[in-house]
């Protein structure tokens, strides 16, 4: 079987969506402990005040302004709805698509370009 190239994340910058807790939370501390740069969003206005008010367009041209590159994206945020489907309104569905679908979709769309010009 051929091995897979080592990668190391020495000095990479890693993005992570959902990073305030949970699998997003670990990750980025995994990651720093790698020696990654890490810049990071979340929903939760508490744990990334400052990641919850910008917009996805402006916070990849702010990860490009303060690390000059990006080596890893992690689309990590996602939420989930309890209860039976008929319980669910539209408005709760919307809500839940909008984070776990689009979210990913125009995170990617905007950390693509940046992440095309590394190896």
């Amino acid at each position: 079987m051929p091995r897979l190239p080592v990668f190391s994340l020495k000095d990479a910058v890693a993005v992570v969506s959902g990073a305030g807790g949970g699998i997003g939370g670990a990750l980025a501390l995994s990651l720093a402990r790698c020696g990654c740069h890490l810049a990071l969003t979340d929903i939760k206005a508490q744990p990334l005040a400052v990641a919850a008010a910008a917009a996805i367009a402006a916070f990849a041209a702010a990860v490009v302004a303060e690390y000059g590159k990006l080596s890893v994206l992690v689309n990590r945020a996602g939420v989930g709805l309890a209860g039976l489907f008929r319980q669910c309104s539209d408005e709760e569905i919307e809500w839940l698509f909008e984070i776990n679908f689009w979210s990913v979709v125009r995170m990617t769309k905007a950390f693509q370009p940046i992440l095309e010009r590394e190896p």
